[in-house]
């Protein structure tokens, strides 16, 4: 019987205007290839803690400074043997610019559907459409 291991995710949808911001996972990372909204492993819950988490890992993934916004959804799924939740939030673009190197990029929003996208990253896209 395979043991499952609970982890805590977020995404976090960085908005300017009718653009968003997507990063192509790197080769060592889940879904390695295809694009996906900022994401990392949650290790606060809540608060002023939870909010410096996303400040600084927006920055570490895409180079932008963020104001973290509303909570958009929860989606829970599993992959291999991992059970994931995963809480995407909305935030603002407040300074910074995107990582060199063309793995971070400006979309709008209408072409999300272009872009190969994780299944949580496509979820997210249709919440937005």
């Amino acid at each position: 019987k395979t043991a499952y291991e609970d982890r805590h995710e977020a995404a976090v949808v960085v908005r300017r205007g009718a653009r968003v911001v997507l990063r192509r996972c790197a080769p060592d990372e889940r879904w390695a290839g295809l694009w996906d909204f900022p994401r990392f492993p949650v290790t606060t819950q809540r608060g002023d803690p939870l909010r410096e988490q996303f400040q600084s890992a927006a920055v570490e993934l895409t180079g932008l400074a963020i104001d973290p916004g509303r909570h958009l959804t929860t989606i829970k799924h599993g992959v291999t043997r991992f059970r994931i939740t995963l809480d995407c939030y909305e935030a603002k673009c407040i300074g910074g610019r995107l990582k060199r190197g063309g793995d971070v990029r400006w979309v709008k929003i209408g072409d999300l559907e272009a872009f190969p996208l994780s299944v949580t990253g496509r979820k997210i896209s249709r919440l937005l459409q």
